[in-house]
């Protein structure tokens, strides 16, 4: 039941602060096999059968992997476009912040940097 703001137990959280913590989690799945693997499952169980499971896990690994370089290079406008497709949901309660990955999202964008490469970065680019 929604009471409103003086109602809520958390209180005003800035967005940068909310931010923050999705692009750590982010970077976090970037850079971590345990979460790799547990999204792969997650794409596996919500996204259907595949025709060959283990190489669209290899792909989606690869394409994660393919990320973590280059992403403090990646413009800002790609960097948000890339959140908007990994991160479904933010929730944030008393005791901590939720971030729900979209599943969907995650082979959307395994699918589109393998097929299209890495998206544009800032490297080479006109100041």
């Amino acid at each position: 039941m929604q009471c409103g703001h003086s109602g809520c137990p958390i209180g005003t959280v800035a967005a940068s602060e909310i931010e923050g913590v999705v692009l750590a989690q982010v970077r976090r799945l970037l850079n971590a096999p345990e979460v790799v693997a547990r999204a792969i499952a997650a794409v596996h169980r919500e996204g259907g059968p595949s025709e060959d499971p283990i190489a669209e896990e290899k792909r989606i690994m690869e394409a994660i992997r393919s990320l973590q370089p280059i992403w403090d290079e990646l413009y800002p406008a790609e960097q948000n476009r890339i959140l908007r497709l990994l991160v479904e949901r933010v929730d944030v309660a008393a005791d901590g912040i939720s971030i729900t990955l979209h599943t969907a999202g995650i082979r959307s964008l395994a699918t589109e940097l393998t097929h299209e490469g890495v998206p544009q970065s800032t490297e080479g680019a006109e100041a």
